[in-house]
């Protein structure tokens, strides 16, 4: 007879070996009371990651890809040696801080019309991260232009990344971040997890979309806690990280809209979201300038992914 357990962990790493070991040994100090496996598929990494996962974590499944194939292709094929009845997307910067997988695996036991859920997460100091968000379209950019939410605070989720307000209780979200994704096996296998022509960003989004389309419900559970060191792979400070973490996030937003979208609505929310870069940009130059910021690195930070958010955007709309 096959073993299943509870949880098949499915983890796409590149490059980790600094932040590896912290993320396996949080799972085994948290988890109890829940059967589970690790399959770690790793995408051609050129550091130690491998030789350390064999050596302190021999019980972790391992795949090794050929050449680098993405984020995306790399989780897919962790899944190809994954037996649990329900399986964990998790990020190799990502932190378990309580008994993650129990919490999720008694929130989807009880609620068999959840298809796919994900946790409160945590920045390195302890405050609320970004968990959840809106997708892409041209009410979500829209709303967030002129500031709609403030004004009508009963409106779902409209900013691509929301941190929580309320992690009382467990709701449904459109989409939830894939640091931490917790999918039912059948429901993964029958959607073929994630679409591989993302490269990076929403490909949570997408698979969250059509979550809903094929009638399995979105749910946020801030009752599983993680902390996440976010964007430690595709984030940095230097001019030449940035764009290129900006290049593959338009990129993301680009095929996502032109994915789920006609032409014409394809167009307008990327038109839409272009001049919501360039609001964002301006209001943190004035902020620079009006207000002493209380980090002046975080907000260069910010005015530089918008230029770039913005520069990038303007390209296809100017030819497409």
């Amino acid at each position: 007879m096959t073993y299943m357990p509870d949880v098949s962990i499915l983890i796409a790493n590149w490059n980790g070996e600094a932040i590896l070991p912290r993320c396996l040994d949080s799972i085994y100090k948290h988890t109890k009371q829940v059967s589970f496996e690790i399959v770690l598929c790793d995408d051609a990494s050129s550091d130690g990651s491998l030789e350390l996962v064999r050596r302190n974590f021999p019980d972790v499944k391992i795949l090794v890809n050929p050449h680098n194939m993405g984020y995306a292709a790399t989780t897919n094929r962790a899944m190809s040696l994954a037996s649990g009845r329900y399986f964990l997307l998790l990020n190799n910067d990502a932190i378990f801080e309580n008994n993650v997988l129990l919490a999720f695996v008694e929130f989807m036991d009880v609620h068999p019309d959840v298809g796919i859920c994900g946790g409160c997460l945590l920045n390195p100091d302890g405050s609320l991260q970004h968990a959840f968000g809106a997708y892409p379209s041209p009410f979500a950019a829209l709303a967030e232009l002129f500031w709609l939410r403030r004004l009508f605070a009963f409106l779902p989720p409209t900013s691509l990344g929301t941190v929580p307000k309320d992690v009382t209780r467990a709701y449904p979200v459109p989409m939830v971040v894939g640091a931490n994704l917790f999918i039912r096996a059948s429901l993964a296998r029958k959607l073929g997890l994630y679409d591989e022509s993302f490269v990076a960003y929403f490909e949570d989004s997408d698979l969250c979309y059509r979550a809903w389309q094929a009638g399995a419900k979105v749910f946020f559970v801030p009752s599983a806690r993680l902390t996440h060191l976010f964007s430690y792979s595709y984030g940095g400070k230097t001019e030449a990280q940035i764009a290129r973490q900006m290049a593959r996030f338009v990129s993301g937003l680009q095929r996502f809209c032109r994915k789920h979208y006609s032409p014409m609505v394809a167009r307008l929310t990327l038109w839409l979201y272009r001049w919501l870069f360039f609001k964002s940009w301006i209001l943190a130059r004035l902020k620079r300038y009006v207000a002493a910021p209380p980090s002046t690195a975080l907000l260069d930070l910010e005015i530089s992914r918008n230029r770039f958010g913005f520069y990038f955007l303007q390209q296809p709309l100017a030819h497409s």
